[in-house]
């Protein structure tokens, strides 16, 4: 188990990495509107798109992939 000073640092940069990212699925910025989640069995940091629900990684690569609003012309 990490120290609450080691979680801190990791969510502190994982803000950080979410400034600048969109969602690359269905393109919306990242934060502050995205979920931070953490597992507490493994102490592993998550972030969860708002509009797609895509999760991603600490390192922000797709952990799983969310449903993108489609679109249609009729």
């Amino acid at each position: 188990m990490q120290s609450d000073q080691g979680r801190s640092s990791n969510l502190q940069r994982l803000k950080k990495k979410l400034n600048s990212k969109n969602c690359d699925l269905c393109g919306s910025k990242l934060f502050p509107s995205a979920y931070i989640i953490q597992n507490l069995d493994s102490d592993n940091l998550y972030v969860e798109c708002m509009s797609c629900f895509t999760v991603y990684d600490e390192k922000l690569e797709i952990d799983s992939v969310g449903l993108p609003e489609i679109h249609g012309v009729s």
